[in-house]
């Protein structure tokens, strides 16, 4: 008898060992699949981020491959050399209507580039108070 109730034990126990088994394969086709499917999430990410360094037709060779931090010093050195270029071109109009009219005496006092005129007067943009837009000028000049 005491043969009949350890191969019964021993039976027992091959069960749960095969339903062990089994429930462990049923995990790594689990863990399989979502491996899968991580690596087709990554491989369309890498795409993603491919595309997205990859130059447009219209865009510079010298922003390829920038960082947001690379791409935000560009846009200021590009908004600085705007406002150069724009106060160049100012000041530029201003003495072009001085040499061709020598003979009128033109004051040139309170004008700048960013000012504009409303009713027959000079304003400043909101933007700016007149000390700035005249620090403003005074370091364009020096540029």
């Amino acid at each position: 008898m005491g043969l009949v109730i350890e191969l019964g034990e021993k039976d027992s126990k091959i069960e749960s060992l095969e339903k062990k088994a089994i429930d462990n394969l049923h995990s790594i086709t689990q863990l399989k699949e979502a491996q899968h499917n991580l690596n087709a999430e990554s491989n369309k990410l890498e795409d993603a981020l491919n595309d997205a360094t990859l130059l447009g037709e219209d865009e510079p060779q010298d922003i390829a491959g920038m960082d947001r931090k690379g791409l935000v010093d560009k846009i200021v050195e590009l908004e600085k050399n705007l406002v150069g270029a724009s106060s160049h071109g100012f000041h530029n109009g201003v003495e072009q209507i001085k040499v061709v009219n020598p003979r009128v005496k033109i004051s040139t006092e309170g004008i700048h580039f960013l000012k504009f005129v409303e009713g027959g007067v000079l304003v400043t943009p909101e933007d700016f108070e007149e000390d700035e837009i005249v620090d403003n000028a005074q370091a364009l000049m020096s540029l």
